[in-house]
């Protein structure tokens, strides 16, 4: 059986490009402001993008 990490990376890699990043990019600490430069979004759709995000990813978790 897989390690969470190994989980977790597994269930990043099945969701939608946009989330993933989001997901990693908050991973590594990077600020809001740049995370919404990366992700060429508005500041005020970051939140959403990020509750959707841990949502799908809350999802593929409990598949493993």
């Amino acid at each position: 059986m897989g390690t969470s990490d190994e989980n977790y990376d597994a269930a990043l890699c099945r969701l939608p490009d946009v989330y993933a990043r989001a997901l990693r990019y908050i991973d590594a600490g990077l600020p809001a402001d740049e995370i919404c430069a990366h992700l060429r979004i508005e500041a005020e759709a970051l939140e959403p993008l990020l509750d959707l995000a841990r949502r799908k990813l809350r999802t593929e978790l409990s598949r493993t």
